[in-house]
């Protein structure tokens, strides 16, 4: 197995510390505004991720840097990788994955309503018709004011 890109927009920020006291990351992802945190083992893999290198090269190396990693450990990092599109998805593969995650993400009608209920406009008042009538009757104001300005503006230059 190869191991996918990671996208180049994504940072790693520096986390708060877990309940048990092991450091912790902060994987982020600028397009979807998503924070992941993430443990000392993923951020070693992450630090020394090489895209299209082969898995097997790939844990020995990390093997020499300390860090003793199963090849299992590797693909289901990379599983979590795919299912937050973290990783550079090839033109025209895995397209059926993106199209199944997009219709999962769709609401039912009656969802829709639940979720956006607060959202719903109902107008008490329609301004427009009495805003119209009123206007023929104030706008002699209107002019009668910027009359005023401009003499003013005369009289102080």
């Amino acid at each position: 197995m190869i191991i996918p890109y990671l996208r180049q927009d994504l940072e790693i920020l520096r986390g708060n510390s877990r309940e048990d006291g092991s450091p912790a990351w902060l994987l982020y992802d600028a397009i979807r505004n998503k924070y992941f945190t993430i443990g000392l083992t993923a951020f070693k893999l992450i630090k020394n991720w090489h895209g299209g290198e082969d898995i097997d090269n790939f844990q020995k190396k990390i093997s020499s840097e300390g860090l003793e990693t199963s090849s299992d450990e590797i693909k289901n990092f990379i599983g979590f990788l795919q299912q937050n599109n973290l990783i550079v998805q090839p033109a025209g593969q895995n397209v059926s994955f993106l199209m199944q995650q997009k219709n999962s993400m769709k609401k039912n009608w009656l969802m829709f309503v639940i979720h956006s209920y607060l959202f719903f406009k109902i107008p008490l008042f329609k301004p427009d018709e009495w805003l119209g009538r009123t206007l023929k009757k104030v706008i002699f104001l209107f002019r009668v004011q910027l009359v005023i300005k401009k003499r003013l503006k005369f009289f102080y230059l």
